[in-house]
């Protein structure tokens, strides 16, 4: 598979999971986002990431779309996710199995279980785990965020949402170094901090600034998102308050961030109302 490709597929796998995701929380809350993927912005309505699929017929043939029918096929099983329209997608999806390369089967099977987990499904759990390392990493990662978005329509499916932060915990522990690990991170800490559990919440954000800071190329790494979230846990946390040091990492939010109009609101409160400042 060429690299434009490669890129497309794993693009489009990423996309997706925002869409079924939704922030929960008080108009004093910091908007949390679950996402892949920023999840949490206030501006979603400039949010350009979301690809712009064409419509597609639903009874296209191999044949009428050589030379690479599998990447067709898949891309439309994600027009599919995005309306909803789960039947389709695993119509297409299993289209993309039978006509791809290698490379967009697997990825048609890791889309797969996102809808299955979409779909509050848990019976892929087994087949996750006798996966390659790379595509056991990246299928954990979206049957979890697969199943939280399950929940989001679902909020009395307790159980379920608390396996979809389970297997974030689990991926992290075992693959920490992955990048689907470090994405998982920034979705479990917000969604940690929207169950106000604000102790886990700041362990595994200590860990993620950590390795954030020690890998500044990577592009997938949220700082200016930890360093939010860092100042909304030193704010609200009874056990952890430090008022001081939640100015100083809200200040490290730099203008061109999604988070820094927010943090500047909360900056302003703080100072207002506690008459603390901070260097930045």
């Amino acid at each position: 598979m060429n690299k434009r490709l490669k890129s497309f597929v794993t693009l489009s796998l990423f996309i997706f999971p925002m869409l079924v995701l939704s922030a929960q929380g008080s108009s004093d809350y910091p908007t949390l986002n679950n996402d892949d993927f920023a999840i949490e912005s206030t501006d979603n309505e400039n949010d350009d990431t979301k690809t712009d699929f064409s419509g597609y017929p639903a009874d296209f043939e191999a044949d009428d779309m050589q030379p690479d029918p599998g990447k067709k096929f898949l891309e439309i099983a994600i027009d599919s996710i995005h309306r909803n329209d789960f039947i389709a997608a695993v119509k297409f999806l299993n289209l993309a199995m039978e006509e791809g390369d290698e490379d967009i089967y697997w990825e048609a099977t890791i889309l797969a279980y996102y809808v299955r987990a979409l779909q509050g499904h848990t019976d892929m759990v087994d087949e996750i785990e006798v996966l390659d390392d790379v595509t056991k990493a990246k299928a954990m990662y979206f049957t979890a965020d697969g199943w939280h978005g399950y929940t989001d329509t679902h909020p009395e499916k307790k159980d379920i949402y608390e396996q979809s932060l389970e297997m974030r915990e689990k991926l992290i522990a075992i693959y920490p170094d992955s990048e689907w690990s470090i994405r998982a991170t920034m979705q479990l800490v917000s969604l940690l901090l929207n169950g106000k559990k604000y102790e886990r919440a700041l362990s595994y954000l200590l860990q993620y600034l950590k390795y954030a800071k020690g890998n500044p190329d990577l592009e997938y790494t949220e700082i200016d998102r930890a360093w939010f979230y860092l100042g909304f846990i030193l704010e609200k946390s009874k056990e952890h308050r430090d008022l001081y040091k939640a100015l100083r990492a809200y200040k490290k939010i730099p203008p061109e961030s999604r988070y820094y109009l927010q943090a500047r609101q909360r900056i302003e409160k703080i100072e207002k109302f506690y008459f603390i400042t901070a260097s930045e």
